[in-house]
């Protein structure tokens, strides 16, 4: 399910605002992402944990990083499409 990213900062003027894992977005513009995208955007973001084994061993796991649309900054407002975003949302109480 694509995706749609509006990046409003208010200080960055019309210059590119980079978004860790994602790319560099226009200030002022909203962009689509496809599935695949945000998919790059977990991946990028994963974190691994390592698990000292009793016989001395090492186990590593790798954890996808949280979905886009989880993407916590003031700045950044992610849709999916055919939903309201998670910022228009909080800013109506929680309530749809």
């Amino acid at each position: 399910m694509p995706y749609t990213v509006k990046v409003d900062h208010p200080d960055a003027g019309d210059q590119d605002v980079y978004i860790h894992g994602l790319g560099t977005f226009r200030n002022g513009t909203s962009t689509d992402v496809d599935d695949e995208q945000a998919e790059l955007y977990r991946a990028h973001n994963a974190v691994q944990t390592q698990v000292h084994t009793e016989d001395g061993g090492l186990q590593v796991t790798s954890e996808l990083g949280p979905p886009l649309e989880e993407l916590d900054s003031p700045w950044v407002t992610v849709t999916k499409a055919g939903s309201r975003s998670k910022k228009a949302s909080e800013e109506k109480g929680g309530e749809e």
